[in-house]
């Protein structure tokens, strides 16, 4: 399906997926060029006018990552202006129901832990949402039964 070119003034909405395994999350990082490329993210994309935010994820990472995902609670929202327009990024939460991650539009996919986000290089709309991330995956950790 074709993306309709955003409406002047509209803020563009898109979705981002936090997808989690345990005590790990994995991210993307966008190619070369363009906006923020070769920085971090949380895979996703753009939200067609007859998807629900959940909806557009679920494609979006079907077509990004070849993953079928559940998605779970909403994680935070990141704003940024880039490309001349105003882009508002809601993240959520998400596990895989099946397949392996395949890096199909970033340069990399990596599997990140608590102590790695400081590490990377991330686009601005993913910031405000990394506290957020940190916390689940703190969580995450100290549930985790040890060897």
């Amino acid at each position: 399906m074709k993306s309709k070119p955003p409406v002047p003034g509209r803020p563009l909405s898109v979705v981002g997926a936090a997808i989690l395994r345990g005590d790990r999350c994995l991210v993307g990082q966008r190619p070369r060029g363009g906006s923020f490329g070769e920085r971090w993210e949380f895979p996703g994309g753009k939200v067609e006018a007859d998807e629900t935010p959940e909806q557009a994820l679920v494609r979006e990472i079907g077509e990004e990552l070849g993953l079928d995902i559940v998605v779970g609670d909403f994680a935070g929202r990141g704003q940024v202006h880039a490309g001349g327009r105003d882009i508002v990024l809601d993240v959520y939460f998400a596990e895989i129901r099946e397949g392996e991650p395949e890096a199909r539009e970033h340069l990399a996919l990596r599997w990140i832990e608590h102590h790695d986000i400081e590490s990377l290089s991330w686009a601005d709309a993913d910031l405000p949402i990394l506290p957020v991330l940190r916390g689940e995956l703190l969580r995450r950790a100290a549930d985790e039964p040890s060897e």
